[in-house]
């Protein structure tokens, strides 16, 4: 029942149902400590001292925050002059109660009963009943109770209340003069008891309850026990606790006399006796009242001696004072632990940081709708949107001026959307932007909000991305389209001007534009023009869609202001609402009235008007609020504490502001000017009176793990920081203030104070004072209650980095932040990437030409992939980047901070992989950034005119604008068609999109279809080339072309130009247009005619026969000129003024650029073209015919479509034109700097690897021995080499053509290789024998083969009817398996171990043992089979059919046919989804197969059930490797959407490490060698192998090297030319070798193969075999 109703709180919570009663727990253990004043000092200062510390430790370590209230500790008198401490205490109990999850309550209790507080108001009619009961020759007491208590008429009903100290004794609060100050003091003590004994006694004559008179009699100690345990069900009372101490011989020293026992029990002042009736009291408190509400565990109880001693000393009473403490600390120990397993056994809702995140907004929306009243006019047109029934139609924008109160009305309209709608499940999201960390970030809060619509609809949120731009895709695309006409979507998002400006968000790109029947959207915002995004709302919005928020009316002010009074119960005088009304006449804003009310709230009926006073705007209010906070608690604490809060980047928890104002000795010197407490240190009430005072205007919000204290209103922060922290004539020492703020901020977060802080008195001496403040490690605990998680100090993640940037402290940001592994490392860990890049991009706003942190930060840009799959990527990202940067170059900038971190990249002992070499993009590189930037593969990349904007499109009819600088969104388009190209127009204020079908004209800023032309032919359509407001098309009749004036959006011209084209063609369409002259194109039986035809004379002007033209990049320049690309290397130039032909361009030159594989091409200007062949991009002058290379791509990196952007239309005033590349790679948009230089000159030839070479096949031999042999071929050079692990030649091979490599030839161990039917000693280049075996085809000796213990060979026959195995001792044939029926076989697959082979033979399935060479077992098989894989032992063979049964979302289920050899047996089992064949393994242990989304399944062998799923992939596996003990797995998963490589513990099933190169690895590009501790792989562009080494956290860092570190000798490898080798079948003749010298020599002597330029690129690919 429990799991049913936590599970309807879910679904409510994430439905945005304003109803759901869930509170939100925070992670605080908050213990109340309520104690008697004088008589518990020592024991209160023990716990101050020895216990606290020890509890947040405690806590700390469980992800926890302790805090301790104690309202006796610190001060010097129990009283305020206010009155205040008991109605504080009060609500400090009740908060405890709800914020902590375990204990809140402790009560101290001694022998004496403690101070009675006079009753602080009382009700008018009890209090005249009072004064009627004072005899009439008492008159001295009724004018007594007449003086300190006044009818306040304001309250309902009236009372009398008790007034402020100061208003009769002035220097009660006199700090300057400690003498008239203690004389004040001493009179109001005689006037508390006189007052005291006067209400007890008249209080005994009334008829009225015991509660009633039970204010004029108890103790604040009893009235808190009361509040605390007494009030309620009693349900939680087992979290409180009771410490009762009993003094044995203190009767005895009263009976003796012994002054010093008043101080442990109570005495009436007047006759200096034992205060019997307050000892009554005490007593059944003690020894009844508490017994029957708590359990007697936990009562503890003390006793301790005095012995005639003046009061209980630490030092004296140290046994007992330790006992206490230890009973103290077990007790509360005992009660947290269990309060913080039961927290995490029910942490279903609360606990969950997106739950946790929608409560923060129903409770806030809840909150501002309370006192919500009128604007029925304006929520009357939202429902009538609400409800509209539309398929298409624009969101609804809210806005106003600040205070004009749109959060209250965005709160209302969300709270009554679901009663507008009368649909139950209507789903309705609601975001206050900036109210919390998460929704003041675009990415956090789209996160956010599409996990919160997932969740609700039923959807998995493992489906929500990480990268920015594939969530935007997903929350415009999938997110908003879940609700439905049964089950609508209401999202309302109040402040989009409070989100941060990073990554273009207030341009608002990633708003979706239109709503529908099942989805609206209400956005608010300012209309100030300092945020674009009111502007861009405009341009999208219809009128009718704005609605303003107009500031109140006069009688709506009034309204408010009288709910507020009555939700108070509060009233005013006629004069009080004189002074309102003009106050309200001069400004009516929402926000002025709450602030108009809340004063209101304060006044007493007996106020004088002269000290009441309203100023007319909302800053002149809040000003004169913080004077008042001045000058009642002090200037200098309550400038401090506000500046504290203000600073602070997501506000500050309640024990972060005292730790930090008891660090800050100005404010107590002001607080402690005349005593010193035990401890340095803020007592508790004084910030609990602060806070107070602060009421609603100080919110508690949820960030970094916890509830911080926070500004509600953005006007008061704004206010608090013009008075507080900025610079101006009425406050000059602002400045300085903001230093020392954020200097004590740092000092705090960096633990520089945890030990204590120097403190210099008034005679000048400096003591370390140690200030009891909370310890700041980055990590709180390793492992925690938490399913063994890590937990960090969030709060230090966030705050630290903020204020070192703002004080600019370079030093210490890069040690401590920027350049420290473990804070990188631990940040990306506990939070995301995305907050490690805010940081670099914090520190660059204020540094931006610090070379150190413009490198880390691209390169951390260059490593956003892998660093948001996880931080264990941070080493080899940073190795394989960085490795070989040269720093030597630099001078006084030499990169130090770097150097360290690369140190710590090489040496921490995290679970990491760690490259032998760099091999990935450095920074400072022709790459400039990369974005991922739609779901699918995009189709076009263009820029407008002036290179501000790209506009890219995918083939899912998708366009987006972005900012080419920075490559931010702008803007998004849904609605294309099936385009073909984008053309900007109108000085780029829109854009043409011609399509197969149809031709569309977009306004660039509003993102809008202003109109659409339906097309008969694809490229019928064009911009003229003189004029980009002119759009030209053939219409569908297809004999008329129309000129369009886009501007104007009319028709200019109809032209029919049938009179002039007489041809009968297929297909036909336009180039462009110059003036009146227009060129179409059509496709012919004879190829392809283009004529240029005059509108004005219907004259035909050009006829031009070609073959084959480009007509997609044909181009008229904007002087008149015809540009045809030709597909047979030529292009051709004509003059359209005069018709005639200019130019050629042809022969080599143009072999480049036309009629390659992989060629792009474009125009710039008249004179200039770009082309990209193969990766090559060169700038073409026309004129010259020269050309110029500008990029050289590696293959990987070759577009699918391309666009050149002028730098100086970027801003860029160099004189030489210079270009920014924008590429798009699938699904990623790249750009590219033409010149790499950057200043950071990363110097690859130091560190480069000890050879290079470009191979097509790399073979790892003896992969799970330590030192393996690696084999490489170049196909080019007919190169094999044999290399060690650290890349060092062993032998050389020459003139080894491709066939025999690939065919003819095997590696057999580290001295012999077999060359056709030749056993060669490598060492001497000798043959050791012949393979005397006549049924084999000596020239496929590397076909369909396997080598068995490294001393025999398993070889298909000729013929394929039988399995030979022959010796490698002496090549004799050992055995021989002929196949049944000596039918030939059409598949061979060997186990890895190569002693189990699997034949396929027709439908039979042999397995043969080629150990002792008999036949296993033979079985049919008549299913299609789709794949099939043998375990390294080959005892078990898994065959794969993907037939089984169709699921509901079309994907088919798998068959698996498991094929135990050892038992004959062949079981089948039914897998869950369809398998892809790169994902595919087997084990003895496990089946091994991923799904499409990523996800590793294994299931049993031995039963077919599944075991266990391995996350980690999002897309399809491309390949598993299992080494051949079967305890590691390698994956690896598509280059282009994923491309992480995993490395996995299969006895643990769990991921050890991952890391992501750069290119595409193919699948034979790899192996697992070292029994799975290394990965060798080759990489498309690097010409060298990497070997990368899988680091474990388990080893000591003292004790880490290099992984390949073993001596490196350049000894030169042995050279042995295949040429020279006479491999005849004779095995009498013995060839000698010829050694041609050391390897370069070699290198040298290597010719090319002679074969086409198209066969050589056809074996350019790397690839290793294992």
């Amino acid at each position: 029942m429990a799991s049913q109703q936590q599970q309807e709180t879910v679904s409510r919570i994430l439905r945005g149902d304003f109803s759901v009663n869930q509170k939100i727990d925070s992670k605080i253990i908050r213990i109340f400590t309520s104690s008697t004043f004088t008589d518990t000092e020592a024991e209160r200062n023990a716990l101050m001292e020895k216990v606290y510390p020890r509890l947040k430790i405690h806590c700390q370590k469980a992800g926890f925050e302790f805090q301790v209230v104690d309202m006796r500790w610190g001060i010097k008198d129990v009283s305020t002059d206010d009155h205040s401490v008991v109605d504080i205490c009060m609500k400090q109990i009740e908060q405890s109660r709800q914020v902590s999850v375990g204990p809140y309550f402790v009560a101290l209790l001694g022998q004496k009963y403690g101070y009675r507080p006079l009753p602080v108001q009382i009700d008018a009619e009890e209090f005249d009943t009072l004064l009627a009961n004072i005899a009439d020759d008492q008159e001295d007491d009724r004018l007594l109770l007449k003086e300190w208590y006044l009818q306040d008429t304001n309250a309902i009903p009236p009372v009398y209340l008790l007034q402020p100290i100061s208003s009769k004794f002035p220097h009660y609060v006199n700090n300057q003069d400690k003498e008239l100050q203690d004389q004040a003091r001493q009179s109001w003590w005689t006037t508390y008891n006189r007052l005291g004994v006067l209400l007890r006694d008249l209080a005994d004559q009334l008829s009225i309850t015991q509660d009633s008179k039970r204010k004029y009699f108890i103790s604040v100690t009893e009235t808190e026990i009361h509040q605390a345990i007494f009030q309620g069900s009693g349900e939680n009372n087992h979290q409180c606790l009771c410490f009762k101490r009993t003094i044995s011989d203190l009767d005895d020293m009263l009976t003796s006399g012994n002054k010093r026992a008043e101080l442990y029990t109570d005495v009436v002042s007047s006759t200096q006796q034992v205060d019997a009736r307050a000892q009554t009291l005490l007593t059944n408190l003690r020894e009844s009242k508490l017994p029957d509400k708590l359990p007697s565990s936990n009562i503890l109880h003390h006793t301790v001696e005095l012995n005639q001693n003046s009061r209980i000393d630490q030092t004296i009473h140290k046994d007992y004072i330790d006992i206490f403490c230890d009973d103290y600390y077990q007790k509360l120990v005992d009660l947290i632990d269990s309060s913080i397993m039961d927290y995490h056994h029910n942490r279903k809702i609360v606990h969950d940081p997106l739950m946790l995140e929608i409560l923060q907004h129903i409770h806030f929306c809840r909150d501002k709708c309370r006192t919500f009243h009128g604007r029925t006019t304006l929520l009357a047109q939202i429902e009538g949107y609400l409800t509209k029934k539309e398929s298409s139609l624009s969101p609804y924008v809210v806005y106003g001026q600040s205070g004009s109160g749109k959060t209250s009305f965005m709160a209302k309209l969300a709270f009554e959307s679901g009663r507008w709608l009368d649909c139950a499940s209507a789903v309705v999201v609601i975001r206050f932007i900036g109210i919390t960390p998460t929704s003041s970030n675009l990415r956090t809060l789209l996160h956010s909000i599409c996990s919160q619509v997932d969740r609700a609809y039923g959807y998995s949120t493992r489906s929500v991305p990480k990268h920015l731009q594939e969530l935007i895709d997903y929350f415009t695309t999938v997110t908003v389209c879940r609700g439905t006409d049964s089950k609508p979507l209401i999202m309302c998002l109040d402040s989009l001007d409070q989100l941060s400006p990073e990554n273009g968000a207030l341009l608002l790109g990633w708003l979706p534009q239109t709503c529908s029947n099942g989805f609206k959207l209400i956005t608010s915002t300012l209309p100030d023009d300092q945020y674009p995004c009111y502007k861009k709302l405009t341009s999208f919005t219809p009128s009718h869609h704005m609605l303003e928020i107009p500031t109140l009316t006069n009688s709506d002010a009034k309204t408010v202001l009288q709910n507020w009074l009555q939700f108070s119960h509060r009233t005013i005088n006629p004069s009080q609402q004189q002074l309102i009304d003009q106050a309200l006449a001069q400004c009516s804003l929402p926000l002025y009235v709450t602030l108009v009310s809340h004063q209101a709230e304060q006044w007493h009926s007996f106020t004088p008007m002269e000290e009441l006073k309203l100023d007319y705007t909302i800053d002149q209010v809040i000003q004169h609020y913080f004077q008042q906070l001045e000058q009642k608690y002090g200037k200098i604490y309550v400038s401090h504490c506000l500046a504290y809060i203000t600073a602070s980047k997501n506000g500050l928890t309640e024990f972060e502001i005292e730790d930090l104002l008891s660090c800050d000795d100005q404010v107590l010197d002001e607080i402690f000017q005349y005593w010193t407490p035990p401890i340095r240190r803020l007592p508790p009430l004084i910030w609990a009176r602060l806070r107070e005072s602060l009421g609603d205007y100080l919110v508690e919000r949820a960030a970094d793990g916890t509830q911080v204290f926070a500004w509600y209103h953005r006007q008061f922060s704004a206010a608090a920081t013009r008075r507080y922290l900025l610079t101006t004539p009425d406050t000059p020492s602002s400045s300085s203030l903001q230093s020392f703020i954020r200097t004590s901020f740092v000092h705090y977060f960096s633990d520089v104070w945890y030990d204590g802080k120097d403190y210099t008195d008034s005679k000048g001496t400096t003591t370390l004072l140690d200030r009891r403040i909370t310890a700041q490690p980055l990590i709180l605990t390793e492992t925690s209650v938490q399913n063994g998680q890590t937990i960090y100090n969030l709060r230090k993640l966030s705050e630290l980095p903020f204020h070192l940037t703002r004080l600019k402290q370079l030093h210490q940001l890069k040690v401590d932040i920027l350049f420290n592994f473990n804070w990188i490392y631990h940040k990306i860990s506990a939070t995301s990437f995305h907050h490690v890049l805010d940081d670099y991009m914090d520190a660059l706003s204020v540094f931006p030409h610090d070379m150190e942190i413009n490198l880390i930060y691209k390169t951390m840009r260059l490593s956003s992939t892998a660093l948001l799959d996880s931080a264990a990527h941070l080493p080899f990202q940073l190795l394989a980047r960085l490795s070989s940067l040269d720093t030597s170059q630099h001078g006084d900038n030499q990169l130090t901070h770097l150097q360290q971190l690369l140190q710590d990249a090489n040496s921490k002992s995290i679970n990491c992989m760690r490259p032998s070499s760099p091999c990935l993009t450095p920074p400072g590189g022709a790459l400039i950034q990369t974005v991922i930037g739609h779901t699918r593969r995009i189709k076009v990349i263009t820029s407008t005119t002036d290179g501000k904007l790209l506009i890219t499109a995918d083939n899912d009819k998708t366009a987006k604008i972005w900012d080419s600088q920075h490559l931010r969104l702008l803007n998004k388009i849904s609605g294309l068609g099936a385009l073909i190209r984008i053309i900007p127009a109108c000085h780029d204020e829109y854009f043409v999109a011609p399509c197969i079908d149809k031709v569309q004209i977009w306004h660039i800023e509003s993102c809008q279809c202003i109109k659409e032309f339906p097309l008969k032919w694809s490229y019928a359509a064009a911009i003229c080339s003189n004029d980009d407001s002119k759009l030209m098309f053939m219409d569908n009749d297809n004999d008329h072309i129309i000129l369009w004036d886009i501007k104007e959006r009319k028709q200019l011209v109809r032209f029919c130009y049938t009179s002039c084209w007489q041809l009968k063609d297929n297909h036909r369409g336009l180039i462009g247009s110059y003036n009146d002259i227009v060129i179409i194109h059509g496709l012919t039986d004879q190829g392809l005619h283009i004529q240029c035809i005059n509108m004005n004379t219907n004259q035909v002007i050009l006829n031009i026969d070609e073959g084959k033209v480009d007509v997609q990049n044909s181009w008229i320049t904007s002087c008149g000129q015809l540009i045809l690309p030709l597909q047979r290397n030529i292009v051709k130039i004509y003059d359209l003024t005069t018709g005639q032909h200019m130019q050629d361009i042809q022969g080599s030159l143009l072999r480049e650029f036309t009629g390659e594989k992989k060629h792009l091409m474009g125009f710039i200007d008249a004179k200039n073209l770009w082309t990209c062949t193969q990766g090559k991009i060169a700038l073409w002058n026309l004129t010259s015919s020269t050309s110029t290379p500008l990029l050289e791509l590696q293959n990987a990196d070759i577009p699918n479509c391309l666009h050149l952007v002028k730098k100086e239309n970027l801003g860029d005033q160099n004189t030489n034109p210079s270009y920014v590349i924008a590429t798009a790679k699938g699904n990623c948009i790249c750009l590219w700097k033409c010149q790499a230089n950057d200043g950071l000159d990363l110097n690859t030839n130091s560190n480069q690897s000890v050879v290079s070479f470009n191979p097509t096949q790399i073979i790892a031999y003896s992969p799970d021995q330590p030192n393996p042999c690696i084999i490489s071929y170049e196909a080019e050079k007919q190169l094999c080499t044999v290399w060690d692990i650290n890349q060092q030649p062993l032998f050389i091979m020459q003139k080894m053509k491709n066939k025999l490599f690939n065919q003819g030839f095997m590696f057999i161990d580290q001295s012999r290789a077999l060359i056709r039917n030749h056993v060669i000693d490598l060492p001497t280049g000798s043959s050791l024998f012949q393979l005397q075996c006549d049924r084999i085809n000596t020239d496929c000796v590397g076909k369909n083969s396997k080598i068995i213990d490294g001393n025999k060979l398993a070889i298909l026959s000729q013929d394929a009817t039988a399995m030979i195995i022959i010796s490698l001792m002496d090549g004799n044939v050992v055995t021989t398996i002929p196949f049944p029926g000596n039918s030939p076989c059409h598949k061979v697959i060997y186990s890895e171990n190569g002693q189990v082979v699997i034949t396929l033979i027709g439908s039979d399935i042999i397995a043969c043992n080629t150990t002792n060479g008999k036949l296993v077992a033979k079985t049919k098989f008549s299913a299609q089979l789709d794949h099939i894989c043998l375990d390294y032992g080959g005892r078990y063979v898994a065959i794969f059919s993907y037939h089984g049964e169709i699921n509901k979302d079309g994907s088919s289920n798998s068959l698996v046919h498991l094929w135990d050899l050892t038992k004959q047996q062949i079981s089948t089992h039914q897998l869950n989804y369809t398998l892809r064949a790169g994902g595919l393994a087997l084990t003895h242990q496990y089946i091994i197969g991923s799904d499409n989304g990523g996800d590793i399944s294994l299931w049993s062998t031995d039963d077919g059930r599944l075991i266990q799923q391995l996350h980690g992939h999002h897309h399809d596996l491309y390949k598993i490797i299992i080494n051949h003990h079967e305890d590691r797995m390698l994956t690896m998963s598509e280059y282009d959407y994923d491309g992480i490589i995993r490395l996995w513990d299969l006895s643990a099933l769990t991921q050890l490490a991952a890391f992501l190169p750069d290119w595409r690895i193919e699948r034979s590009n790899i192996a697992l060698i070292d029994h799975g501790q290394k990965i060798i792989i080759t990489l498309d562009g690097i010409n060298q192998f990497i070997v990368v080494q899988y680091h474990s956290a388990a080893v000591d860092e003292n004790q880490i090297t290099t992984a390949f570190d073993d001596d490196i000798t350049n000894s030169s490898p042995k050279i042995i030319d295949i040429s020279q080798l006479q491999l005849s079948k004779d095995a009498s003749q013995q060839p000698q070798v010829q050694a041609v010298g050391d390897h370069h020599q070699a290198q040298a002597a290597a010719k090319p193969d002679k074969r086409s330029k198209k066969k050589k690129r056809n074996i350019t690919r790397s690839c290793i075999l294992s």
